[in-house]
């Protein structure tokens, strides 16, 4: 039995009834078990489309990482290249490609500060309800909340076999 993954139809139809309907007819035809054939082909298909998730959110992590490479390697030629220039005594250069470049002034940092209003109990929040319950300026409402759950459909759970605390792989 080979090691590497096979790709079953299950992976890419939009009609799962059709393909495992042509499977079962597929295993009794060749005279295979049909419990464990159609068992270890749905799971293969399972397996398949893990692993192939697996391997999308390492290339999304690749690219995330490259990216931010590649965005710390502009803004670093942005910031050395303009100290370059300065201290060449340039603040301006004309090309070919580009209309031109030119160095910013550089912004010293500025410290501003914002004064809020925050509102704040002295007392105890159920304390203060109550006062004002029987001040009459609140009341308890009782208010029925009805949450409804959307229905579930009946699903495969597959159970990967264990051999000493280890995923066997098909």
């Amino acid at each position: 039995m080979s090691l590497l993954p096979q790709r079953t139809s299950l992976e890419t139809t939009k009609n799962i009834t059709e393909v495992l309907s042509a499977k079962l007819k597929q295993l009794e035809k060749n005279s295979l078990p049909v419990e464990s054939g159609l068992a270890d082909y749905i799971y293969m298909a399972d397996a398949d489309l893990d692993l192939q998730l697996e391997q999308l959110k390492a290339l999304k992590k690749e690219i995330s990482a490259r990216e931010k490479e590649i965005k710390n390697q502009k803004e670093a030629i942005r910031i050395e290249g303009a100290e370059f220039l300065k201290n060449l005594g340039v603040d301006k250069l004309t090309g070919m490609l580009c209309s031109s470049v030119t160095v910013t002034p550089e912004k010293p940092a500025k410290e501003t500060k914002e004064v809020k209003e925050e509102f704040v109990l002295l007392d105890d929040e159920k304390e203060i309800e109550e006062l004002l319950i029987s001040l009459g300026k609140a009341e308890r409402k009782r208010i029925e909340i009805v949450k409804t759950t959307a229905p579930q459909p009946a699903k495969l759970r597959i159970n990967k076999r264990r051999v000493h605390g280890t995923e066997v792989v098909v």
